[in-house]
């Protein structure tokens, strides 16, 4: 009689104990979730964030010297090794900034002017081991 008293006693804890444990659980989540959005609020007002992401930003206009000037750099095959590559090569502007393949092609194209996934080495090999990301909306 006493084996089963202790065994019901350890059972009855058992049962309390998991009981408390999942109750603070659940006001712990219960509190988080509700400080959650009011921690976002604060950090979107402390920061004065309004969605608008020209907001202080000087951007400057499509014929500024300095932005004519990087286009020129960017569409340039000069600065490349063997001038057979340019940075639109691999990040052009029609590809949404990427070159639509699984690895860039680069330098040794065997038409240097196609872009994208008709873009094909002279070998057949790759010699960038990795793809082509997007360089838009990289500002600081």
């Amino acid at each position: 009689m006493i084996e089963i008293t202790r065994r019901i006693a350890l059972l009855a804890s058992f049962c309390m104990f998991t009981l408390h444990v999942l109750a603070h659980e659940a006001t712990f989540q219960n509190n988080n979730n509700e400080g959650l959005d009011d921690k976002l609020a604060k950090l979107i007002k402390q920061h004065e964030l309004t969605g608008d992401l020209t907001s202080n930003v000087n951007i400057p206009s499509v014929n500024d010297p300095e932005v004519k000037l990087g286009k020129l750099l960017f569409f340039s095959k000069a600065l490349s090794g063997n001038k057979d590559v340019a940075c639109a090569s691999c990040h052009h502007p029609y590809l949404g900034g990427g070159d639509g393949l699984a690895l860039p092609v680069g330098t040794l194209a065997k038409e240097a002017d196609t872009i994208g996934p008709g873009r094909e080495t002279v070998t057949g090999k790759f010699y960038v081991p990795r793809n082509s990301p997007h360089h838009f909306q990289c500002m600081d």
